[in-house]
């Protein structure tokens, strides 16, 4: 399995490492208190995320362009997939 190279996928992996069965919801929602927060990030360290509504998260991403997900692609397609690299690597750890 490749490494998490996509930066949502990354800030995904420190919430779901510290609250492995959070729903994509509680995730999504964690992470717009965070962005709207004047506090330290906890999850999203390098300050990807530019804003989340409802609906949308945008960031600006590697070259200097403005991404965006909506919320069922963050659901759908960025939470599953790190669950099953965290399924993955898991199952490493437990054979060696």
């Amino acid at each position: 399995m490749l490494p998490l190279n996509h930066p949502i996928e990354q800030i995904i992996y420190r919430v779901l490492v510290v609250q492995l069965n959070a729903k994509a919801s509680h995730i999504w929602n964690l992470l717009r208190q965070e962005c709207n927060s004047d506090a330290d990030p906890i999850y999203d360290i390098d300050a990807i995320i530019d804003t989340i509504t409802p609906t949308t998260l945008t960031w600006v991403g590697r070259d200097e362009t403005e991404k965006s997900m909506s919320y069922d692609s963050f659901r759908k397609n960025a939470v599953n997939s790190v669950r099953r690299f965290i399924r993955v690597e898991h199952e490493r750890s437990i054979e060696h």
